[in-house]
């Protein structure tokens, strides 16, 4: 039977075929017995050939017998008719015969051959076709179904052809302009021989042409990389050559926002040409425009008569003396001799060339130059300071090699130092000018902000840009086409990355689950490692313009970069890395605010975990974070899962949180009180909702609910007096002294102890109120009296003390009231009463310029002592109070924190007793953005106050009256006087009010003295804030009087006391405020030089690589103490950031550590 033509095919699986049939080639040894001669057709194999490729070098006794049935079966199977022409025996051996079988190989073979003769004759079309043809003959893997030493090496030969065919084939595609395919071909292929150099160069010029220059030559760094770390070898002359084209092209661009350096680098090419040598430094980061100012810089050197020599030092490449001889052509070193002695003939060698020619000799990429060669480099220094000799040295800043900054700092000496920084608004504008011929509108410029001013990634954007149509010309300046441009950003980003090191881009992978802007200690969570170990993956990133130093935190350069970076990770795996994040946050002792935006981010069904994390942290995140509470216990309700149980617990957190910001969950409370078994819970859900009542406008509502609560006889105590509270406060509210006279001396012939205690509350407000505070002061006391050791009344008691503090506040007897404040904070210890008393200390400490001391109070202030007399407006102090510190400490991050929390107008915020400190903090924002006529409008509340008292507004209206004069609203100006006038009035004994009024007078009226005596006042009180406002105040009237010796003399005091309180935007204002006048502080300084002992372990805690809740647990600090501290020492010491702070820098701090003044 006839069996067609016979075709052998390896290119895959072994397959025989015969005309259109397959046909059965046996076993695998059977097979491979095919497959040896076949690809040896007409050619005699000998049966020991057979046998090693068959069985390998330790066959069976038996191989020669089952060779010689393998190939009597095949001689059936090739030639049925047994007419013995196919497959004969010659000799010792067989012969395939090539007329009769065709073998894939040999075609491929041919085609490819064809192939390449096309292309070498010009005919890229030609050898396309000839190629493709070759390629398609592939199955698969080359004899993917037979195994042996002998299919190994035929295999790795036949790898070899094929991509030597799809090399030429690129070739032939580029040629014709196809760059996309050859990318979408060579990317996984070059993943998979990474050593290929061929393969690399290939895809880097499709890449390159087809206007991808960047990833070009991010493919050269990958493959320059791998080399380095698998055999210690650099990429070969045809990979750097593609390199130097992709850089030739990118030369060729603009050069925007360097005519100073570029004028430079001409001039010193001009003393070259006049025989004068000269040396320099240029120092920028990857793609900052070094090669470009270069190139412009010495442009034309040559045709002027000047000898130039070039060499690009590389990782792992050309670096050494050896190396720059051979850079000089004709000077050979000898590789075995001492580096010394290879310097020693470079120099001389040097030396006598310039006697013959001016040199210019630039080395790009001077980062990577050994030792040995910045030992050659600086003999050459001193051979160009008496020869015409021009050395260029360009390369990136590497803090962490000793010897090259030594050398840059000599060069900076003896020669001239060019720091290439990020381009700025200008220079931006500048380069999208000259690329596009069209200036920048402001949208396209913010965006453009992703490259952080670096040229190489602005042209990146551009580019992008421009070929997805998203730029048009709009009145003569160029715009964005559309508002949504973020995926073709997100796609011009990604690649910056690849330049980043594995443990870099682990580092911004870490960053980016945090946000755009981010704590460093909450990195070292998610890693897992000290600071100490991320400071080199941390300042490469900040190198290569990923990420940036906010003052006391760490933030990408560009909200874009974050989601770049995010988009790296598959968008299955975000959710889970979120909460992963959570648990290590929660974990390493993160903030609860930080641990629950993770688990918001997450968007997962909530665990047990997250359930049992957010009832256990629910009060501390309702200070820090309570919208983001609300939101992540809003989430998690939402999950139709939940057992009912949770659902209870959750609702009423949800209330709480909700309550707590102003809100009013009616119909939240009213769920928990019918659906939960708790009656303690049911009773705090009657009291939320008989507040929800008073406070909207309805007491007899409320009253009504009150009865009905006080009514269930297995009311708990505490929760009955509660109720008691609230009753009794709204009874009281609406009557006037004769009837709370009246209703004191009922309560005490009944012996109604809590009676007594709201009764003589009452009458304290009615005698505050009228300016009488010693009279409010006795009545308080009388309270307490009649309360004292009652353990029910705690709360009541806490509520008078606090009271009394305030009185005694009023009165200026802060030695009583900072004792009044201690005893009330031991009785709530001892009743175990959480949070108490906080507040109003921090208040108090506030005043006195104690800030930590206030920080630290307000950080662990909770809600559930404040039930009763101080209800109100509770929350609103304390964010109002973070506020107003952050502002003074110039801490923009914690003052937008605490404002967005709480902070929505003035209008709203009157409706509490308690909102001066949430005014001043929005209208210190406000001044602090340069809007001083927002922050007077913002303040405008205070002149009035609210209704129901509660707000000494008077100790605000200097700083009112202060805004107003600068911005000449007198008439605003008199009417604070009249407000203070007003206030001091009703002072039946001259207190505070008295005082402000004399400070606001003397501001209205320019007159130094009156603000001067304030100042004396709040001196003699401790009142630090108050006393060097008072100054910058006096001192201001001063200078505008042009006397300005005694406005430097007030105004330096002023600055000396806001030095050592931390407050830094005040110190700037005021220096601000002097410099108007020729008034410059000596020294310039805004910190005292030394580091007070405190700050001085800190130091060294950060210097060990501790983080900042570790610090604060040794020194017994809050968070925000330790920050602060950690800002002092940077700015103390001049280091560039928390990661400057090293050991060294410690030790050499030693002496001088407790020489400075200690901070309030």
């Amino acid at each position: 039977m006839e069996v067609g033509r016979l075709r052998v095919e390896l290119l895959g699986p072994v397959r025989l075929t015969g005309g259109r049939r397959e046909l059965q080639a046996g076993s695998a040894k059977q097979r491979l017995v095919l497959a040896v001669l076949a690809l040896q057709a007409d050619r005699v194999v000998s049966r020991e050939a057979l046998i090693d490729a068959v069985w390998g070098e330790e066959p069976p006794d038996a191989a020669e017998d089952g060779l010689y049935t393998y190939v009597s079966r095949l001689r059936r199977v090739l030639d049925p008719s047994r007419t013995g022409e196919i497959l004969v025996t010659e000799g010792s051996g067989y012969r395939l015969r090539a007329d009769a079988v065709e073998v894939d190989v040999e075609e491929f073979v041919r085609l490819g051959e064809l192939g390449r003769r096309r292309g070498e004759a010009g005919d890229p079309d030609g050898a396309l076709d000839a190629l493709e043809s070759a390629l398609g003959l592939w199955r698969g893997e080359p004899l993917s179904d037979v195994q042996g030493s002998f299919v190994t090496a035929q295999r790795a030969r036949m790898t070899e052809l094929r991509l030597l065919a799809v090399e030429r084939r690129a070739g032939a595609l580029i040629q014709r302009g196809r760059q996309a395919e050859v990318i979408t071909d060579l990317t996984p292929l070059v993943a998979e021989y990474p050593l290929r150099e061929e393969l690399n160069a290939l895809l880097m010029l499709a890449l390159h042409e087809n206007g991808g220059s960047a990833e070009a030559l991010e493919v050269f760094e990958r493959v320059e990389m791998t080399l380095a770390d698998q055999l210690g070898l650099g990429p070969g002359d045809r990979l750097h050559g593609m390199r130097q084209r992709v850089l030739d092209k990118l030369l060729q661009r603009p050069l925007a926002g360097r005519s100073a350096e570029k004028a430079l680098l001409r001039e010193r090419l001009a003393d070259l040409r006049a025989g004068q040598g000269s040396v320099i430094w240029v120092e920028g980061g990857p793609r900052v425009g070094k090669s470009a100012l270069l190139a412009a810089g010495m442009a034309g050197a040559e045709e002027s008569g000047c000898r130039v020599f070039r060499l690009a030092a590389e990782d792992g490449g050309p670096n050494s003396p050896a190396d720059l001889m051979r850079c000089f052509r004709g000077i050979e070193a000898d590789p075995a001799e001492p580096v010394y002695v290879t310097i020693d003939r470079l120099v001389r060698d040097v030396r006598a060339m310039c006697d013959r020619r001016p040199i210019l000799l630039v080395v790009d990429d001077f980062h990577h130059v050994d030792e040995g060669g910045l030992l050659a480099w600086r003999r050459l220094v001193k051979v160009a300071a008496d020869r015409p000799l021009c050395l260029v040295a360009a390369g990136r800043p590497d803090e962490n090699r000793r010897e090259l900054r030594r050398l840059a700092e000599t060069i900076s000496n003896v020669g001239h130092a060019i720091e290439l920084k990020p381009l700025g608004e200008a220079g931006v504008a500048e380069l999208v000018t000259d690329v596009t011929g069209t200036a920048p509108g402001p949208e396209l410029l913010e965006v453009l902000g992703c490259a952080a001013g670096n040229p190489g990634r602005l042209i990146d954007i551009i580019e992008a840009l421009a070929s997805a149509s998203l730029l048009r010309i709009e009145e003569g300046r160029l715009v964005l086409a559309r508002a949504y441009y973020e995926d073709t950003l997100s796609e011009v980003v990604r690649p910056w990355l690849r330049v980043l090191t594995q443990p870099c881009l682990r580092l911004v992978r870490a960053a980016a689950l945090l946000g755009f802007e981010f704590d460093l200690d909450d990195l070292t969570a998610l890693l897992g490692q000290a600071l100490p170990a991320l400071a080199r993956p941390l300042s490469e990133a900040v190198e290569n313009g990923v990420l940036r130093q906010l003052g006391r935190r760490m933030a990408f350069q560009h909200p874009m970069l974050c989601r770049a970076v995010e988009l790296t990770s598959p968008e299955s795996e975000r959710p889970i890395r979120h909460r992963e994040a959570a648990r290590a946050l929660e974990e390493a002792g993160a903030m609860p605010d930080r641990v629950a935006a993770q688990l918001l981010l997450a968007e997962l069904p909530p665990d047990a975990w997250t359930i049992r994390w957010l009832l256990t942290h629910a009060e501390v995140l309702a200070i820090q974070a309570p919208k983001l509470a609300v939101g992540l216990v809003e989430r998690v309700l939402a999950w139709r899962g939940l057992r009912s149980a949770s659902r209870v617990d959750l609702t009423a957190l949800l209330v709480r949180l909700v309550w707590r910001q102003g809100g009013r969950p009616v119909e939240e409370a009213a769920f928990v009180e019918l659906a939960t078994t708790d009656a303690e819970l049911a009773a705090e859900m009657r009291l939320v909702t008989a507040y929800l009542q008073s406070d909207g406008g309805e007491p007899a509502v409320a009253q009504d609910t009150i009865r009905r609560a006080l009514a269930d006889p297995a009311l708990h105590v505490r929760w009955r007096i509660r109720l008691e509270c609230l009753r009794g406060q709204i009874e009281y509210a609406e009557h006037g002294r004769d009837f709370a006279t009246k209703a004191v001396r009922a309560a005490e012939e009944a012996g109604d102890v809590l009676g007594v205690a709201y009764a003589r509350h009452r009458l304290w407000q009615l005698q505050w109120q009228l300016g009488d505070h010693d009279g409010a002061l006795a009545h308080v006391e009388a309270g307490i009296e009649a309360v004292s050791g009652q353990r029910d009344a705690i709360e009541v008691e806490l509520g008078l003390w606090g009271d009394k503090v305030f009185s005694l506040q009023q009165l200026d007897r802060l030695e009583e009231a900072e004792r009044a404040l201690a005893t009330a904070r031991a009785l709530a210890i001892r009743r175990g009463v959480a949070g108490g008393i906080a507040p109003l200390a921090a208040v108090h400490w506030y005043w006195l310029g104690r800030w930590d001391d206030a920080i630290a109070d307000l950080e662990y202030t909770m809600y559930d002592g404040w039930y009763c007399l101080r209800r109100s407006g509770v929350f609103r102090l304390v964010q109002g109070l973070r506020a107003v510190i952050a502002a003074h400490r110039d801490d923009s991050v914690g003052l937008e924190a605490a404002l967005k929390t709480t902070w929505s107008s003035g209008e709203e915020a009157t409706r509490t007793a308690t909102f001066d400190f949430l005014l001043v903090g929005a209208a210190m924002a406000a001044e602090q953005d340069g809007r001083p006529l927002d922050a007077l409008a913002i303040l405008e509340p205070l002149l009035s106050g609210p209704a129901t008292g509660g707000v000494a507004a008077h100790q605000w209206l200097p700083r009112m009256a202060r805004l107003a004069v600068e911005v000449g609203d007198l008439p605003l100006a008199r009417r604070i006087v009249a407000a203070c006038e007003a206030e001091a009035a009703k002072e039946w004994s001259p207190a505070r009010a008295g005082v402000t009024l004399r400070w606001c007078a003397g501001l209205a009226e320019s007159d130094p003295e009156p603000v001067l005596a304030a100042a004396e006042r709040f001196a003699a009180l401790g009142r630090r804030i108050e006393q060097a406002m008072a100054l910058e105040d006096a001192a201001g009237i001063f200078a505008r009087s042009s006397m300005i010796q005694a406005a430097a003399l007030h105004g330096h005091q002023a600055m000396e006391l806001y030095a050592e309180l931390g407050a830094l935007w005040d110190l700037r204002r005021t220096e601000t405020l002097l410099a108007g006048h020729g008034i410059v502080r000596a020294g310039g300084r805004r910190a005292p030089s030394h580091l007070s002992p405190t700050e001085y372990k800190v130091a060294e805690l950060v210097a060990a690589g501790w983080a900042n809740g570790e610090i604060g647990m040794a020194l017994s600090l809050p968070r925000a103490a330790v920050q602060e501290h950690i800002l002092n020492v940077v700015a103390k010491t001049g280091a560039r950031s928390r990661l400057s702070v090293t050991p060294q820098l410690v030790e050499s701090l030693r002496g001088s550590a407790g020489t400075g003044r200690p901070r309030g």
